[in-house]
C-alpha cells in the first residue's frame, strides 16, 4: 500500500499509524518456523497444495492488519 502510493498518501499513512496494532497482526495465529522435517512431514515441498493454502491463509491475515484500511 505504501510503495503504490505517491508522496502524500505515505504523509497520510504514516500519519494515522499511531500504535503497532495498526500495522501488525495478531501472529499467534501464523505457523511458527520449523525444522525441515516437521515441515516436510506437514507440507511434502513447497510446491504443494498444503503449503500454497496455508501461504494464502497467511495473506489474508495479513490483509486484516488495519494500515489497509487507512488513508487514501
Amino acid at each position: 500500500r505504501i510503495m503504490a502510493g505517491t508522496r502524500a498518501d505515505l504523509a497520510v499513512i504514516l500519519a494515522l499509524m499511531q500504535a503497532e496494532s495498526d500495522v501488525l497482526v495478531d501472529i499467534s495465529q501464523l505457523p511458527q518456523i520449523m525444522p525441515r522435517p516437521e515441515f516436510e512431514a506437514r507440507f511434502g515441498s513447497i510446491d504443494s497444495p498444503a503449503y500454497a493454502q496455508k501461504v494464502s491463509e497467511i495473506e489474508r491475515l495479513i490483509d486484516q492488519a488495519p494500515i489497509h484500511r487507512l488513508g487514501p
